[in-house]
């Protein structure tokens, strides 16, 4: 993740079996398999990593990755 411009910016990869393009779908993003992002408007660093966390340990919890 960056800032840049008052906005965060997330680029995800995968090089395995995690599909980023669900979890950016996800945090309103998108992109492909191996390759994602997302954008997030009007918050701050602390507050994107935690959606990306809490996203990621849902789609755990739900067996989506």
């Amino acid at each position: 993740m960056t800032e840049y411009e008052n906005k965060i910016y997330m680029s995800a990869r995968s090089i395995d079996e995690v599909n980023v393009q669900i979890i950016a779908e996800k945090l309103g993003g998108g992109g492909h398999i191996n390759s994602a992002g997302a954008q997030f408007d009007h918050t701050n660093m602390h507050e994107a990593v935690s959606a990306l966390k809490e996203t990621i340990d849902k789609m755990i919890e739900e067996g989506d990755i």
